[in-house]
């Protein structure tokens, strides 16, 4: 199922694993593979490569196709056998083959740095977000750099790095908004009126502020993580967990952006493709297809 306001309507991935899937997915499944013709009259066998037919799917020019035929939530294997796939000869699809291959490795390669709590996703102006696991890499940083040291938050609160307001509600919860307000900018606010910290240091307060963000403090008070939620003893530890992260970013951009350049490499087939076979769709500046070879 896929909401009709998003840009792609058709979404689709390879599984050599094996997966059971929920009945909301399709499958293609390969068969005989000589059992596809191209025409009754040449009688010619062509068998298709899934990897090729993936490429096919996840193309601009099939997503606009599909987009503009139906409206439905539901996309079942009815609107499937619907879609212009054209035959192509071995060569032909070796060659999207090849591109789909590297594709999958790099999506391979994000979705390592997913299971390890990255959330990383595309924004609708088409640009990469990426969220930090804080704990999980202070305790890589603190792994790789044994000469460097945490303390606790009441120790921060003790040695004057934070400060607790008088008028926060200790018995109050982190909320899921942990937040620096611009009108109060050493403020790190983890319930809205409610329980605030005051962190002078810029530094402090920005590793806080992803720190405390992560979900393991969610819903709770001050009394249950002032012993438990580490912080940076001095700026060593500040400037190696910033570099840290900055490399880790650098890293996922680098593979969204080889995602971005593999995918617009297939469109671009795919539209070459079409041209070949009579028909000159065009792509804006945008990626959009502005015209469509008649079915």
């Amino acid at each position: 199922m896929r909401n009709r306001r998003l840009k792609r309507r058709l979404v689709a991935t390879l599984d050599n694993t094996k997966f059971y899937n929920r009945n909301n997915l399709t499958n293609i499944i390969a068969k005989d593979l000589s059992d596809v013709h191209v025409s009754a009259e040449s009688a010619t066998s062509v068998s298709y490569d899934l990897k090729y037919l993936l490429a096919l799917f996840n193309s601009r020019l099939l997503n606009y196709w599909f987009a503009r035929r139906s409206d439905n939530l539901h996309i079942t294997p009815a609107y499937f056998r619907q879609l212009p796939i054209f035959p192509a000869d071995q060569a032909t699809q070796q060659g999207f083959a090849a591109i789909v291959d590297d594709l999958l490795a790099v999506h391979a390669a994000i979705n390592l740095w997913r299971e390890r709590g990255y959330t990383i996703r595309t924004r609708s102006d088409g640009k990469t977000h990426v969220e930090v696991p804080y704990d999980a890499l202070q305790a890589e940083v603190l792994a790789a750099h044994p000469d460097l040291a945490t303390f606790s938050l009441y120790d921060a609160l003790t040695t004057g790095q934070i400060a607790l307001p008088a008028g926060v509600d200790i018995a109050a919860t982190i909320s899921s908004n942990v937040f620096v307000p611009p009108r109060y900018p050493t403020s790190l606010i983890l319930r809205r009126s409610k329980l605030w910290l005051e962190v002078p240091d810029e530094h402090t307060r920005c590793y806080l502020e992803g720190y405390l963000r992560s979900p393991r403090w969610l819903g709770k008070t001050w009394d249950e993580i002032k012993t438990e939620a580490m912080v940076w003893e001095d700026e060593r530890g500040l400037s190696a967990f910033f570099a840290a992260e900055e490399a880790r970013r650098r890293e996922i951009l680098r593979l969204s952006q080889q995602a971005s350049s593999l995918d617009a490499q297939v469109d671009e087939m795919v539209l070459d493709r079409e041209r070949i076979m009579g028909s000159a769709p065009q792509v804006d500046e945008e990626g959009d297809v502005s015209t469509i070879p008649s079915s």
